[in-house]
């Protein structure tokens, strides 16, 4: 039986990463279901500076898929992966490069973006610092990951 992941109502800001069976799919709407994405996530810092180089999530979930299928552009060690995501009217040279913490099986959470003409790598100490982020947020269990989410901490990308 096929399972998918399923978002708390409109009200609720919660992501929820218990599965659920198809036979449960009649308490929900098609917009409550998340199929093929597992636990794509954002920080709020990341969102703010998407929001602001106007990265729509549709990106960013065409990123997870790419990456899910093997096209990670830099293993940062840590958890840590580096993506280029295309930026919409930027031209070719004009994109941004990500940097999602993971465990490349059903975590996939944003944590740090930049433009390419912005700079050009993380520094030793910023990797170090995405590295600590990193292990925190993959070593969080379901239960706190609601509560992240909850809090506003953490974001579902839809």
């Amino acid at each position: 039986m096929t399972e998918y992941y399923r978002f708390g109502g409109p009200e609720s800001n919660r992501f929820d990463f218990r599965r659920y069976s198809c036979a449960d799919s009649e308490t929900s709407t098609p917009s409550d279901i998340l199929c093929g994405r597992e636990g794509s996530l954002k920080t709020r810092y990341f969102e703010r500076w998407a929001l602001e180089v106007r990265l729509a999530d549709e990106l960013l979930l065409t990123a997870v898929s790419e990456m899910e299928h093997g096209l990670i552009d830099g293993d940062l060690g840590g958890g840590l992966i580096k993506k280029r995501i295309r930026v919409p009217g930027r031209g070719k040279r004009g994109g941004a490069r990500v940097v999602l913490a993971t465990n490349r099986q059903d975590r996939w959470i944003f944590v740090f973006g930049f433009l390419k003409n912005q700079r050009d790598n993380i520094s030793p100490r910023g990797l170090k610092a995405l590295r600590g982020l990193a292990g925190d947020l993959l070593s969080l269990t379901e239960r706190q990951l609601d509560a992240q989410t909850e809090s506003g901490a953490l974001a579902e990308i839809v």
